[in-house]
């Protein structure tokens, strides 16, 4: 029942901060105003159904969706645990990458994907990839949540509205000018959100679905470590979607970042237990 339900909240915020945009609109300038604050709202309106996660499933192309029976038992185990959280099975796929990272999805209101790269079957145990999957189904089903989906939709589409204006600049080329100043604006308005409280919250789901906590502790060690031998690209403004940052080596202390030191997430995870 979250699926209608999260559906009829977005509805219904976005119908309220369009009329107030017509209004702001009409009290500023009467008809003009009018006719301007209904562009805007039209074109914010276009913004959020154009900041979909769906354009990231793309970004990580070639990816195979796994049916039926496969090899790993990826899809038992997914199956398992999204029964346990009173969830429809994501689909899942599996990515040619060097670079190890698992990430979840939420493509339109129906819709969920589970990303994993070939590296993860490698490098990780039966155990460790358990609790990766258990962690990126949590992170799906807080996604649910109004409070998570509207602020990742706000923050997504100035991204999206700053990708388009660089798309329409020649002279940018590559270099995604108007992009990279947007990224602190996206992270700032997830920070100020709850958003601040999500690592937190999925890392408590995952510790309730799985039996060993060190196996999760492991499996986040070896993606960090890995993460700076295959840095993975991810699509702006995706970077908080992933259990550690795979991109890069983050800074001690930086303000916007969204992943916590690991040897403090360890403590968190572990308890009075040595890392």
């Amino acid at each position: 029942m979250r699926i209608p339900i999260l559906a009829l909240k977005l509805f219904g915020v976005i119908m309220f901060v369009s009329l107030f945009i017509l209004f702001i609109g009409y009290q500023m300038g009467h008809r003009w105003g009018l006719l301007t604050g209904l562009a805007v709202a039209i074109g914010w309106i276009f913004l959020l159904w154009k900041s979909d996660e769906a354009v990231w499933l793309d970004f990580f192309q070639p990816a195979k969706r796994l049916r039926g029976q496969d090899s790993w038992g990826l899809l038992t185990k997914v199956e398992i645990l999204s029964r346990r959280l009173h969830m429809h099975p994501p689909e899942l796929y599996l990515v040619s990458s060097r670079s190890s990272f698992l990430l979840s999805l939420s493509l339109g209101m129906s819709r969920e994907v589970l990303l994993i790269s070939r590296p993860v079957l490698d490098h990780f145990t039966d155990e460790e990839i358990e609790a990766l999957i258990a962690a990126e189904l949590s992170s799906l089903w807080l996604r649910r949540r109004f409070r998570y989906r509207w602020f990742q939709w706000v923050a997504r589409s100035v991204v999206k509205a700053t990708e388009s204006i660089d798309a329409l600049i020649p002279l940018n080329g590559r270099a995604m000018i108007f992009t990279r100043f947007s990224l602190p604006v996206s992270k700032l308005v997830l920070k100020l959100s709850f958003w601040n409280r999500f690592e937190s919250e999925r890392d408590q789901m995952t510790l309730s679905l799985v039996h060993e906590r060190r196996a999760f502790a492991s499996a986040l060690w070896k993606l960090m470590s890995l993460s700076q031998v295959h840095p993975l690209k991810i699509p702006p403004g995706s970077e908080h979607l992933f259990l550690v940052n795979p991109s890069r080596r983050e800074i001690e202390g930086q303000i916007l970042r969204f992943h916590s030191p690991l040897n403090t997430r360890m403590r968190r995870i572990l308890g009075a237990e040595s890392v």
